[in-house]
Formats: structure tokens, C-alpha cells, sequence
């Protein structure tokens, strides 16, 4: 994808006689699909763009020595930037000697991305104004409210579960409970073949039998795609009583 994207924007690029803005308008009637962007030209100017339908994040701020641009606003905070600024859906910074400016080069038609929320980002990342752990967290209350259940504890499937188990913990007044320890040592399952997927899934997910043997659980995960993953961690609570 960069590779064609470059193209493109090289030939716009040459065709608009050096116009950053009219080449990303340009290059943007041509594009379906989402992307952000940063790139370095060749007299030094840090170009930051985001496409109109502002699907992924992108953001900047300023550190005394200049400016920095990243997708979450926990990377920014991680560096020390305070005054965090999104770059808005169709929208480019342009970066220089001279400081920062701001065009827009296309109609904004946001539809940001869902998935930031509850997964993507990092727990402390804010994406479209709303922190994405007050969202995961709310959505364990909805799910509560919802759902209410009568059971012993309300637990996670580790990492990216808990904030909504919080909530759901929270809403309903059911005590939480740790049952699973990841073994991190063994890496990502959900991109394994299916045939090495349920071994991967016994050796990363331990439960701690001695606190699930005989319960009743309230079970949350941030999210349920083709529902593999939840399948054997339910399979392996079970086994484990």
C-alpha cells in the first residue's frame, strides 16, 4: 500500500508543481480506505496527513526542541507533550523551521473507527474526545445493565478484558476476581493456523483452579470476532472446574 500511495503522491506531487494541498486532494479522490501519514521532504519539512474519513487517529503536540506526531495520544504523553492535538479528517500539518501550519485538503466525512475504542488503542489513549478507558469501562456497565446475572464473581480474559469487567463489577456490585494468568512467553493466537491455535491457547491461558473450582462466572473480553479465542478460554475455566 505505501508503495503505491508514494506513487501517487509523487505524480500529483509533480503534476501540482510542488502544491502539498492540491496533491492530497488530488490523491485523495483516487484513494478508498483508511490511512495516516507522515512523511519527510527533501528541503526538511515534516508533512502530517489524515484522510477524510478520519478512520484511525493521528496527533501532535509541541516539546520545547519541536514538534512530534504520532497515532495515540499515550505515545505523545509517554515523551512529555501536555497540549495534545488531533490532526481533523482531511487535514494536513505541514512542519518546518518556521513552526507549524494547519490546511485542510479535503471534506471532512468522519466515521472513526469503533474498534480504537475498545481495542485498538491503549487503555490510557484518547481517540474522537473520549478516553478509551472510560468507554471500555462504560461498556462493562451497559453490559451489566443489560445482562444482569446471578453469579459468584465477575472475571476477565486478560489483558484487554479487564476494563470492562470493571465496569460490569462496578454496576452490578459483584465482586471481581483475577482467574487467568497469561503466560507471556507464548504470543499472539488469534493469528495462528487453526490446527496450532488450541495448543497456543492451554499454554498461554492458565487459570488459577483453586480460585474458579465450583463458581459461577461472569466472563468479559473486550471483543468477539470469529469467537475462537473465547471458546477455548471457556473450555479451559471448565476444565478447571
Amino acid at each position: 500500500d505505501t508503495r503505491v500511495l508514494a506513487a501517487l503522491l509523487q505524480r500529483n506531487l509533480f503534476e501540482t508543481g510542488g502544491d502539498w494541498a492540491e496533491t492530497l486532494s488530488r490523491s485523495s479522490e483516487r484513494l478508498d480506505g483508511s490511512y495516516t501519514c507522515t512523511l519527510l521532504t527533501r528541503d526538511g519539512k515534516l508533512i502530517a496527513f489524515r484522510e477524510p474519513r478520519g478512520f484511525k487517529p493521528l496527533n501532535y503536540g509541541e516539546l520545547p526542541e519541536g514538534y512530534v506526531v504520532a497515532s495515540e495520544t499515550s505515545a505523545l504523553k509517554a515523551v512529555g507533550v501536555r497540549d495534545i492535538q488531533p490532526v481533523r479528517a482531511g487535514e494536513m500539518i505541514i512542519i518546518d523551521s518556521s513552526g507549524l501550519k494547519k490546511e485542510q485538503f479535503a471534506e471532512p466525512k468522519p466515521t472513526p473507527c469503533s474498534f480504537e475504542h475498545v481495542y485498538f488503542s491503549r487503555y490510557s489513549s484518547v481517540f474522537e474526545g473520549l478516553s478509551c478507558s472510560d468507554v471500555r469501562i462504560g461498556l462493562g456497565r451497559r453490559l451489566a445493565q443489560k445482562y444482569p446475572a446471578n453469579v459468584d464473581f465477575v472475571a476477565s480474559i486478560p489483558d484487554s478484558g479487564r476494563a470492562a469487567a470493571v465496569g460490569f463489577s462496578h454496576e452490578s456490585r459483584i465482586p471481581l476476581h483475577e482467574v487467568l494468568e497469561i503466560n507471556r512467553e507464548v504470543g499472539r493466537v488469534f493469528i495462528l493456523p487453526s490446527w496450532m491455535r488450541e495448543t497456543a491457547m492451554k499454554q498461554k491461558y492458565l487459570p488459577v483452579e483453586s480460585v474458579v473450582k465450583g463458581k459461577s462466572i461472569v466472563l468479559t473480553d473486550d471483543s468477539i470476532v470469529r469467537g475462537e479465542t473465547t471458546r477455548s478460554v471457556i473450555d479451559i475455566l471448565r476444565d478447571a472446574g
